[in-house]
């Protein structure tokens, strides 16, 4: 796969996965600070993982897992299949929600 494609591809795996950190953090009511704080990284760093700039490290990732109680799969993929139907719903429902708030807001 030529490099260009590449780049763009990780570009929107990126802004996927920022999406799903910040589900997660405002599921949690966490503050950006405060989730910055709980996984050692910058409030900078965090925001611009969340816009998709940069990506978390592997062990971030699982760091986060832990915390929150979200799978990695759910935060590198979106898998929803280890959850619960009930807490799918609730999470495919709140997720779309954003989505469409992130796509009204650009």
């Amino acid at each position: 796969m030529p490099e260009r494609f590449k780049n763009k591809e990780m570009d929107s795996q990126n802004i996927e996965i920022g999406k799903r950190i910040d589900f997660i953090r405002t599921t949690k009511k966490w503050s950006k600070e405060e989730l910055a704080r709980l996984l050692k990284i910058t409030g900078q760093h965090l925001g611009n993982a969340i816009k998709g700039e940069v990506g978390l490290s592997t062990r971030k990732i699982i760091n986060l897992s832990k915390i929150s109680g979200f799978s990695t799969d759910f935060i590198l993929l979106g898998n929803t299949k280890c959850i619960d139907e009930e807490m799918k719903n609730l999470i495919d429902i709140a997720y779309n929600a954003l989505n469409k708030a992130t796509a009204l807001s650009n």
